[in-house]
């Protein structure tokens, strides 16, 4: 520690692998094939009424980029008396300010998939003061 205080810079890069996803339709009716089969017990509880997940193609056939984050804190201490010294932190996330597209929202309407809303990214700046003694 110098008389002029101590700087400490702490980079960190982030990365996070891609997701993967499954396609499917939600609430597909049973077909008669289906409703044949049942054996009637009273535990399976399938009727006309009865719906299904039908996957297309197999489970996580799909996958999302990865991504990677560059994040910085910098925190600035100054000597004022003995052991006490007052101090003040930044800290940045995703300072190079990366927008990469990393998940959707899938719509049941035959529609292309569209951006999941509110996930807008962007950067954060938090700011902190304290003495430490």
């Amino acid at each position: 520690m110098t008389r002029f205080g101590t700087l400490d810079v702490s980079p960190i890069w982030r990365v996070n692998s891609g997701q993967t996803y499954s396609i499917f339709a939600e609430g597909v009716p049973l077909s008669a094939i289906e409703l044949a089969r049942n054996p009637g017990y009273p535990a399976n509880d399938i009727n006309v009424n009865t719906s299904e997940r039908l996957f297309f193609g197999s489970r996580g056939v799909g996958n999302y980029k990865g991504y990677g984050l560059l994040d910085l804190a910098l925190t600035y201490g100054i000597p004022v008396w003995k052991s006490a010294k007052p101090w003040v932190k930044v800290e940045f996330y995703n300072l190079l300010n990366n927008q990469k597209l990393i998940a959707w929202e899938a719509v049941n309407d035959n529609q292309f998939p569209q951006p999941i809303p509110g996930q807008n990214g962007g950067r954060l700046f938090r700011m902190a003061f304290g003495v430490r003694f």
